[in-house]
């Protein structure tokens, strides 16, 4: 956690809190998150876990496929071309 890291989490705070009729903050559950971020002191580790764009599923493996075959077709194509140039 550094310095510029506690000033976002505030402005994040400020900006997703709703200002009260009595000018104290409303805070709403995602700026809770925020300002628990925010008063975490400077020097402490923040892991963030793995967000993995592609997993396993029928459609991502199909799509693999498709692209795959659609290349090697192409690769097949330009290799004919260059064998019968010679």
């Amino acid at each position: 956690m550094t310095g510029k890291m506690k000033r976002f989490f505030w402005a994040m705070f400020y900006k997703t809190s709703k200002k009260g009729k009595t000018g104290d903050r409303i805070v709403t559950p995602e700026a809770a998150m925020w300002k628990a971020m925010a008063l975490k002191p400077v020097g402490t580790v923040i892991t963030i876990p793995a967000r993995p764009f592609i997993g396993n599923h029928p459609r991502v493996d199909a799509s693999v496929v498709r692209v795959f075959e659609s290349n090697l077709k192409d690769l097949e194509t330009y290799l004919n071309t260059i064998i019968k140039k010679r």
